[in-house]
Order: structure tokens, then C-alpha cells, then sequence
């Protein structure tokens, strides 16, 4: 017998806070390059974060602190979700623990 396990999964609404982005930074280790452009910033914009800092969380939160000062409304759960997700970020889990709603 084969069984489907069917979930859905609820996006949270708004922006994440600068608190919750610091606390992603701090999972998504060597990630952060991958996703920053999926985030759609642009191959200078991602060499200045690696050389501007040395520790890949330093990397990463300087990043997402710059995504959401620069894309502002557009910088959403929904928008972060998406990138996390995608094949060559690869951090789904990462995706669901900060921008979905907790089913308990």
C-alpha cells in the first residue's frame, strides 16, 4: 500500500522584523550567495557583501538588512519563502521554520 501525505503550508503576511532576519542569518551558512540572488541582487552587490565581510553570517545578515531596506514592501515572507525554496538554495526547511504560520 502507498501512502500520499498531502500538507499545505501557510505563508505568514508582511515583512519579517531585522530581529527575525538576524536570527535566519545566523542558518544560513554558505547559502547566503545562492540566495542573495534569488533576492535579486546582482553579482557586485554580492561580492561586496563577501568581501565587506568575513563570517558567512556576517555575509548573510548584511544581506537580508540591505534586501529589506531596498525592495522595503516587496521584502515579504512570501518573497523569502520563495527564494529559500528554490532548487539551487535549497533550504526549505529554513523557509517553513521563519516565514510559515505554526500549525500546532
Amino acid at each position: 500500500m502507498i501512502s500520499l501525505f498531502i500538507y499545505s503550508i501557510a505563508v505568514k503576511e508582511g515583512c519579517p522584523s531585522k530581529d527575525e532576519l538576524e536570527k535566519l542569518s545566523l542558518s544560513i551558512g554558505n547559502s547566503w550567495e545562492s540566495l542573495a540572488r534569488r533576492l535579486k541582487f546582482s553579482d557586485e552587490d554580492i561580492t561586496g557583501f563577501d568581501k565587506d565581510n568575513q563570517e558567512y553570517k556576517k555575509k548573510a545578515l548584511k544581506m537580508l538588512f540591505e534586501w529589506k531596506e531596498k525592495y522595503a514592501s516587496e521584502a515579504t515572507y512570501k518573497a523569502l519563502h520563495f527564494a529559500l525554496c528554490h532548487e539551487f538554495v535549497k533550504r526549505r526547511g529554513l523557509a517553513e521554520k521563519f516565514c510559515c504560520v505554526e500549525n500546532n
